[in-house]
């Protein structure tokens, strides 16, 4: 019925299901498995076997079911192509590491629990804007979405911790029924305490001026439990390492034997835990810090005399307004607490490669490339670490969006030459 439709060219509709298990774990986990260890018995030294893991006869593979939708859409003659799809996904019996009790013996076991469902949008788009003797352009985009949800665990609880990330083993990662997966779990903060009496007000053991105020998202106030301290009771959710979307841009020109390509790649939202954001801005004496954190941390207002006296001189302070916590003598005092200060936006646009390249013609003899490459040219980012495509557990869906110390994508220039014969 679009045969003599002088707009769309190609139109089609997709519709899909299908289910796939996952079994992506290693071999025999299911089994009681033996490691051979050497021990003293009786003075000789003897082999023996110990079990190292524990066996989960119920394990089975996680299941995933999708349902797609999809439209193929050309139009003027296919110049212009446009594809969107829509999708859903349940994954159930998911395969995941349980921590266990010491008591067991064993830190963990591989089983299966949870439900998890994801659901998006994606559309591309690729056209030729111009088109002419001598000059070419085509440009394409991608845009992607998706959302994702814990829908259960199968244990009484409606969370699992992540695992232990950074120096102080701290577990800022949590999995909550209901909420995206691996949010960021903590304390919430409000500046620095500028005076005794503002600490002393908070009713938390131990605050004194120049130490981080932590407060409870949900009452405003300070140690939101009423116990006098700061522990998981206090903590809400501080970030969430999902983007709100992606986008990639392409441009492709060409004039006469110049040719030009470049990928422009986005991202939306996507909170960061920056690991090393807290040793360079706590201001301890066993790390290494940031000159501008010390610079606008807070300093005791105190001044001396020329007879010696010490004398209150707000002149020589730094207590009003500050956003680094005082100097510390002892490193192992009471701030390693995953809060909101380790949680950055993660939103950047790079140009992620651009290519120049001119074509001689050889005649008979074939042809001659003349090429220019750079990666990572220019990035424009609000991000304080050194890359916001963190890449320190790229392969552990479990610390999704942590830096810690990862090595960021490095700047690249290259040339060279193709010769077709």
């Amino acid at each position: 019925f679009l045969k003599k439709s002088k707009t769309i060219s190609n139109l089609k509709l997709r519709l899909s299901y299908g289910r796939v298990g996952n079994d992506a774990i290693p071999a025999y986990q299911s089994l009681s498995l033996g490691e051979a260890i050497r021990y003293n018995f009786n003075g000789q030294i003897a082999t023996g076997i110990i079990e190292t893991n524990l066996p989960n006869p119920n394990l089975k593979w996680e299941l995933t079911d999708q349902f797609n939708f999809g439209v193929d859409l050309g139009l003027k003659e296919n110049k212009i192509n446009v594809t969107l799809d829509t999708y859903y996904k349940l994954t159930s019996d998911l395969l995941q590491n349980v921590i266990l009790p010491a008591s067991n013996g064993f830190v963990r076991i591989l089983d299966n629990f949870g439900e998890v469902e994801n659901y998006g949008l994606e559309i591309g788009l690729n056209t030729s804007l111009i088109k002419k003797q001598n000059f070419e352009w085509n440009f394409g985009a991608n845009f992607t979405l998706n959302r994702n949800n814990l829908k259960s665990l199968n244990s009484n609880l409606d969370f699992q911790l992540g695992p232990n990330i950074g120096f102080a083993q701290e577990n800022p990662i949590l999995f909550k029924v209901g909420r995206p997966l691996g949010i960021f779990w903590g304390a919430q903060t409000d500046g620095i305490y500028e005076s005794w009496e503002e600490a002393n007000a908070s009713g938390i053991v131990g605050a004194a001026p120049g130490e981080i105020k932590y407060i409870n998202n949900d009452t405003n106030t300070v140690d939101g439990n009423g116990n006098q301290v700061i522990n998981f009771d206090d903590y809400v959710q501080i970030g969430d390492p999902n983007p709100d979307f992606n986008i990639a841009i392409t441009n492709n020109f060409k004039y006469k034997n110049w040719d030009l390509s470049m990928l422009i790649t986005a991202q939306k939202g996507g909170d960061i835990f920056w690991v090393d954001s807290w040793p360079i801005t706590g201001n301890t004496n066993s790390r290494n810090g940031l000159a501008t954190a010390y610079t606008n941390s807070w300093k005791a207002p105190l001044g001396v005399d020329n007879a010696g006296q010490v004398f209150y001189d707000p002149a020589l302070g730094n207590t009003s307004g500050v956003q680094y916590p005082a100097a510390m003598i002892d490193a192992n005092g009471p701030r390693i607490i995953a809060s909101d200060r380790n949680v950055f936006d993660g939103s950047f646009i790079r140009l992620k490669n651009i290519n120049l390249g001119y074509t001689i013609d050889l005649k008979k003899k074939g042809t001659l490339r003349l090429y220019a490459t750079a990666q990572n040219l220019i990035t424009i980012t609000n991000y304080p670490g050194f890359d916001p495509e963190v890449s320190t557990f790229n392969k552990d869906p479990q610390r999704r969006g942590v830096d810690f110390g990862g090595y960021p994508g490095v700047q690249t220039f290259s040339f060279g030459l193709n010769f077709n014969y």
